[in-house]
């Protein structure tokens, strides 16, 4: 299933570079996949462009917890939900509950 996602999702990051949402879910089918160095990258990526704040923070958040920095990345994806839209906040919100 991640292979497949993968596969669709980097066809569409190459097509369309600025698809930031395309792109932060290549990174997390990445780490699905346990390919922590490409997915890592696809969020370094996103942390040099134009995408929404929120984003960048849900990026660097799962930069930190790669590093096993689990306060850090707690601290910047609980940013991240501050700053995104009001459907993306009750996911979120659910995801980093998890982690605690």
């Amino acid at each position: 299933m991640f292979e497949e996602a993968v596969e669709h999702l980097d066809k569409t990051v190459k097509d369309k570079p600025d698809f930031y949402i395309a792109r932060f879910q290549l990174g997390l089918s990445l780490l699905a996949l346990d390919l922590s160095t490409e997915g890592c990258l696809q969020f370094e990526h996103i942390l040099s462009t134009e995408a929404p704040e929120f984003l960048k923070c849900f990026s660097e958040g799962l930069l930190h917890s790669q590093r096993n920095q689990k306060e850090k990345a707690i601290e910047i994806l609980e940013r991240g939900i501050q700053l995104a839209p009001k459907k993306i906040q009750s996911v979120m919100i659910w995801k980093v509950s998890l982690t605690r």
